[in-house]
């Protein structure tokens, strides 16, 4: 018996929305580094080339790119079609990734900017899961289930800061989201997971904040730090191996123990 065959993504297809930076980039660095072949996709093709560039330089899996607008509905159908060319035998993980916050009280906050976050960070996994759904389905066994990985947040169980109504909201509706999608898709062979990082250092968390306040949270974490490359791919890669195929419906909380603090 070779345990350490039964977390291999080696050759294994990815896409990982927002994969160019932050906890997306992350996630792309260690699967590429673990053998996989990835695609990031997001809009902005000078950081998705550069991230593409550095990955695949790196090895030994492959880290290739598509541009895209996943809160376009065509764009997301365009995504599927070039998807389709590239993995003809269908794509064995999605980690929806992509996601946004806007930080303003209540009197003040936008009503547009409330929406475009609800959108980014919880209709656009609906959006691209069922897209690329003919696709997972055609990768799926009983045996070897595709997967889905949604990227939520510890701010969907706690009002960590309360400046983020619209954030927290749709964190918390991802999470039964996933829930949902667990259920309806299981049929299909195909398992849906979420994780919820705590405090990660990534641009999202530095524009959030404000530098006092940023440099003060590993002090506000239990463990003392913020997690890295290893804490969020290493449960990615769990979840997207033969080790994880038979967890579905599940929600990783990946926080340092930020919750019970």
């Amino acid at each position: 018996m070779d345990i350490y065959s039964y977390f291999s993504v080696k050759d294994k297809s990815f896409v990982i929305t927002g994969g160019g930076a932050g906890l997306g980039r992350m996630m792309a660095e260690g699967l590429v580094a673990a053998g996989a072949h990835v695609y990031i996709a997001s809009r902005n093709e000078q950081v998705l080339k550069e991230t593409s560039q550095s990955l695949t330089a790196q090895g030994p899996g492959k880290c290739d790119y598509i541009v895209c607008d996943i809160t376009d509905p065509e764009q997301v159908q365009e995504l599927a079609h070039k998807l389709t060319e590239l993995e003809p035998n269908g794509l064995h993980a999605l980690i929806n990734n992509c996601g946004r916050t806007y930080v303003a009280n209540y009197k003040d906050h936008p009503d547009d900017e409330f929406l475009d976050t609800l959108q980014l960070n919880m209709f656009t996994p609906f959006l691209v899961s069922k897209t690329l759904l003919p696709l997972l389905k055609r990768a799926a066994t009983k045996e070897c289930p595709a997967r889905i990985i949604n990227i939520t947040s510890v701010a969907g169980y706690r009002i960590c800061v309360s400046t983020h109504p619209a954030y927290i909201s749709s964190k918390a509706g991802l999470i039964h989201l996933t829930k949902d999608m667990a259920q309806k898709f299981a049929p299909d062979n195909i398992t849906v997971n979420s994780i919820s990082p705590g405090s990660f250092d990534s641009p999202m968390l530095r524009d959030s904040l404000s530098e006092d306040f940023f440099m003060q949270m590993p002090d506000l974490v239990p463990l003392r730090r913020l997690g890295n490359t290893i804490d969020i791919t290493g449960t990615v890669v769990f979840l997207a191996s033969d080790a994880g195929s038979y967890i579905t419906g599940t929600d990783t909380i990946l926080d340092g123990g930020l919750l019970v603090a």
